[in-house]
């Protein structure tokens, strides 16, 4: 299926959630594969928490992803929306960030194993098998 992503606004983010649907009503290779291009090309919401930098004071820190578990292993959560974070926009800081700047966050993180998308509605778990198949796919933002 060729869908092509005209912005990363709104409309974006809803053909990402469409696409999970579509893969899990249908688990196909071809499902998949347009649902890892979607998430190529998409901005994410991620909870994270600000770790002041003692070393620059005039600095205000850095952030630092949250890590989520279950059964006993651990997962980075994004998020397509702040509406799928429930409750995270409370007790973290937020920060937008594109998927692939994700990918490599949770590559050089070897305790994780994977990404969850919207892990308290409809989720999505991106395995860390899959994280180097997401980066050489070619951008659909036309």
């Amino acid at each position: 299926t060729d869908y092509r992503m005209k912005s990363n606004g709104a409309d974006a983010r809803e053909l990402l959630k469409e696409a999970v649907l579509r893969f899990n009503e249908e688990r196909t290779e071809e499902r998949l594969l347009d649902l890892l291009q979607f998430l190529r090309d998409s901005r994410v919401f991620v909870p994270c928490s600000l770790i002041p930098d003692p070393d620059h004071k005039e600095s205000s820190g850095y952030f630092v992803p949250e890590i989520m578990e279950s059964d006993g292993k651990r997962f980075m959560p994004v998020f397509s929306d702040r509406e799928e974070m429930q409750t995270y926009q409370d007790r973290f800081s937020i920060v937008r960030r594109d998927l692939t700047e994700m990918i490599g966050l949770a590559k050089n993180e070897e305790s994780v194993e994977g990404i969850v998308l919207n892990p308290f509605t409809v989720p999505f778990v991106l395995s860390r098998g899959l994280f180097d198949t997401v980066r050489r796919l070619k951008s659909r933002i036309v």
